[in-house]
């Protein structure tokens, strides 16, 4: 009895002791599986955060592959300008206007000489100009490669750190000139991509060249120094060596960068890409204890329960096991969902493009910045890129991934459709990735919207183009009415001297023929140059294309309709003739592209428009606008023809057309501050479209007067002075005054004309002065002779038409303009008109 009494009391022990054992066990297994449970949703969120890191340095990159190689194709395209080579006026009003368009990340524009030397910079800085930079490292570069270089940071003469982009300058003989820099704020510009970026307040980030100095750093003293003099431990020489490789990755160090001197646990990604021949690479360092807070917590709280319950109520513990194991799993699924939401909110709110693909690059994920500039949304999940309409896009997705798998990564500019025909054009950069187990392959695509900055580029290109095009038709205008000068002068002598032979005065009225028809071509020229407008006065558009319309309806094939939509009471300052002209060039245009009828439509509007790039035109502010269209049915103008339309001389209608109808438009329109647009789509006709400004204020100028031809006065009387660098004007004038009776004195430059006043200011009677002159030009000639002499008349010609320059000598005091050609009448005319004028004055002047 007593025997089975102590086994009855030993059974509980040993099953007490058994239930503690398992209960131990139980606990052990539940902090295994706690640690395990803390150690995957560590690397879940470490994961994901790496994801979010290289597509935030992916975007770095773009952003600086793009605003670097917008520079470089600005200079590109200056580098070459003759104003910037010899760094003229216009040169240096270039270099203001770069700096002004780009001066978002630009600071300054300099040029610098053959020898290292600064010759100017933009905005100009007390003692900057003259100073010799040529022992700089880039410099160096520059001067021994003549080659662009893009430089490390360094401090810039106007005292704040920086980095030049150097295009070599080469004058048409191929001889090196120097260069023409930009130089970037490269902190100021990197603050403002970095500010309000996720844990930006605890995030390290350098940028490093490929000879490992530091371009960017947080800490502003690091910069324009070695990257491996940061820190000496091993991981740190470690993440200095994957820099200097060029590699791309992330991965966890442990640095001591604190003041502490303490290692600390950071998760870095690094990411290598070319810019401008060089190799930067972005490194990237967030605290790993920044990232993994909430789970940090999480692991504490896991710990201390378990001992409460081991301590307290080992007896409940299979009771509250498993709604234990669920809060664990709910509160670090929390965790994971709380990352998870910030993420997808700072990809949904990125301006930037994100598509992540598969393998088979079926579309898992696309943020809101994908159907605002495509149009396509949550319909193309699931869905192969080449099963999404986007038009002939170029390069399609085949070729990029095929780039992708042999280099890693791709980077261009892609163009393409999306819905309701809206094009697009990106730069797009494209990453692959593999899954934690390697079993997957994923690809990840960042984009930019450039679409307007494209076309703005190609507009701003296209009308230096045309700038470039009407100096030289300007000049080929001057010159040739010099020569017609010669022709007319001397077509007028054979008339006076041959007037009783019928044969000689016919083939002289051939030549005067074609004199005119010559005049009529630099006329058209000069129009197209811009070379200022003939007057200034309100004109009403409407009843300006009222009045074409009156003029075509006698010429018109009548199978063309013409339709007319003109608002009332639209007026703007300029020409009434010439921009009747505009109009009459547009509608004749239009009409021979309608052999075989068709509908001419004219359309007159008043709009506000906002702030929008047009024509090379950025404006922040609204602008009200006379806005007028012309758009015809017919065959349209074939694409490759389309960037050439407005050049002088340019037609398709071959022996029928001279090429000067559109090429006038262009000038007058753009002499009259507007611009103008042409689109001409397939098969459907062609629409121009002119901006013109309303409430335009313009300081008049004086009418040309052109006077009806008169015969010349059969004598003169009296001295002239000819003062004309061209010897064909000049020998042909001399020769033609001489034959009415003029005494004259001829000089080919301003320094001999001086000379000659100088020696006969009492003889001369009136002074003819050609307004273009090299070395001293007509307005420096007139100064001059006014020193010497006050009230000898003086008449200017000019083969430009009446321009800002004619009318500053106007007012300073010149009496006549002449343009020419002019004819014997007219320069006789006006030299009798104005010699009686001044003898008048001086009969009536009081005597001593």
């Amino acid at each position: 009895m007593k025997k089975q009494t102590l086994i009855e009391k030993l059974r509980p022990a040993r099953f007490q002791l058994w239930k503690q054992l398992v209960i131990l066990a139980l606990l052990i297994l539940i902090a295994l599986l706690l640690i395990s449970g803390y150690a995957a949703t560590k690397r879940s969120t470490l994961n994901q955060y790496s994801t979010l890191q290289m597509l935030y340095a992916d975007q770095l990159a773009a952003e600086a592959l793009s605003r670097f190689g917008q520079l470089s194709n600005i200079l590109d395209l200056w580098s070459s300008s003759p104003d910037i080579i010899d760094l003229n006026r216009r040169g240096i009003e270039t270099m203001e206007n770069i700096l002004l368009v780009n001066a978002q990340f630009v600071s300054a524009v300099t040029r610098v000489d053959e020898n290292g030397v600064i010759v100017y910079t933009v905005p100009q800085v007390e003692g900057a100009t003259g100073t010799d930079i040529s022992g700089q490292s880039h410099i160096i570069e520059l001067l021994d490669n003549r080659q662009p270089v893009l430089s490390g940071v360094f401090e810039t003469v106007q005292g704040y750190q920086a980095i030049a982009y150097h295009m070599p300058v080469h004058d048409k003989a191929g001889e090196f000139r120097g260069s023409i820099a930009l130089v970037v704020p490269f902190r100021a510009v990197m603050d403002q991509q970095l500010r309000g970026t996720v844990f930006a307040e605890e995030r390290l980030i350098w940028i490093v060249d490929g000879s490992g100095r530091i371009l960017f750093s947080d800490i502003p003293e690091q910069e324009g120094s070695i990257f491996g003099d940061i820190c000496s431990s091993d991981d740190f020489h470690m993440l200095e060596v994957s820099v200097a490789e060029g590699r791309s990755g992330h991965f966890i160090t442990n640095l001591d960068l604190s003041d502490s001197q303490s290692a600390e646990s950071y998760l870095s990604t690094l990411l290598s890409f070319d810019i401008l021949g060089e190799r930067w690479t972005i490194v990237l360092l967030i605290p790993e204890a920044s990232i993994l807070h909430d789970l940090a917590g999480l692991r504490n709280s896991l710990l201390l329960g378990a001992m409460g319950i081991l301590a307290l109520a080992m007896l409940f513990l299979s009771f509250k096991l498993r709604s234990w194991i669920s809060m664990a799993q709910e509160k670090k699924w929390s965790d994971v969902a709380r990352i998870n939401d910030l993420l997808r909110t700072t990809i949904d709110q990125a301006d930037e493009l994100i598509i992540l693909l598969d393998e088979r690059l079926r579309v898992l994920f696309a943020n809101p910045a994908v159907k605002r500039v495509t149009g396509f949304g949550s319909e193309i999940f699931g869905k192969r890129l080449r099963d999404i309409a986007f038009g002939s896009m170029s390069p399609d997705a085949q070729e990029i991934q095929s780039m992708v798998r042999a280099k890693g990564r791709w980077m261009g500019i892609v163009e393409g459709e999306g819905t309701e025909g809206m094009h697009f054009k990106l730069s797009l950069s494209v990453s692959s990735s593999t899954s934690l187990d390697g079993s997957s392959t994923y690809y990840t695509l960042i984009a930019r919207d450039v679409t307007v900055q494209s076309e703005m580029e190609r507009r701003l290109h296209e009308q230096q183009k045309m700038e470039a095009i009407g100096q030289l038709a300007g000049g080929v205008a001057h010159d040739f009415n010099n020569l017609l000068v010669g022709i007319q002068g001397y077509a007028e002598l054979l008339e006076r001297r041959y007037s009783d032979e019928p044969e000689i005065v016919r083939s002289v009225k051939v030549i005067q023929n074609a004199v005119f028809r010559g005049s009529e071509l630099t006329r058209q020229l000069l129009g197209f140059a811009r070379k200022g407008k003939h007057k200034i006065e309100p004109v009403d558009l409407a009843t300006s294309v009222r009045n074409v319309c009156r003029l075509l309806g006698r010429t018109l094939d009548h199978r063309i309709e013409v339709e007319l939509d003109l608002a009332p009471d639209i007026t703007v300052m300029g020409d009434p003739s010439q921009l009747e002209q505009v109009i009459l060039n547009l509608a004749v245009n239009a009409r021979d592209a309608m052999p075989n009828g068709g509908v001419l439509r004219f359309t007159l509007e008043k709009k506000h428009i906002p702030g929008v790039v047009l024509s090379g035109r950025t404006e922040t502010d609204s602008m009200e606008l006379a806005i007028l269209r012309t758009e015809d049915t017919g065959s349209g103008i074939a694409p490759e023809d389309i960037d050439r339309i407005f050049e002088p001389f340019f037609t398709t209608k071959m022996e029928e057309g001279t090429g000067m109808g559109l090429a006038t438009a262009f000038g007058i329109v753009a002499n009259h501050g507007g611009w103008i647009d042409v689109e001409s789509p397939p098969d459907v006709g062609t629409i121009f479209t002119i901006y013109l400004p309303l409430g335009q204020t313009v300081d008049p100028e004086r009418n040309e007067d052109i006077s009806a031809v008169r015969s010349p006065p059969v004598t003169g009387k009296g001295t002239v002075l000819l003062i004309d660098d061209e010897l064909v004007v000049l020998n042909t004038t001399t020769e033609l005054l001489m034959e009415i009776g003029y005494d004259v004195l001829n000089a080919s430059n301003g320094a001999a004309a001086i000379e000659l006043f100088r020696s006969h200011t009492s003889d001369i009677d009136a002074i003819v002065l050609d307004l273009s002159m090299p070395g001293m030009d007509g307005r420096a000639c007139f100064i001059e002779l006014r020193k010497l002499d006050q009230h000898t008349p003086v008449i200017l010609a000019s083969g430009f038409s009446r321009d800002g320059r004619v009318q500053e000598l106007l007012d300073l005091g010149i009496n006549e303009y002449l343009q020419k050609p002019y004819t014997l009448s007219e320069l006789a005319d006006t030299l009798q008109r104005l010699m009686n004028g001044h003898e008048h004055e001086t009969s009536e002047a009081p005597h001593a």
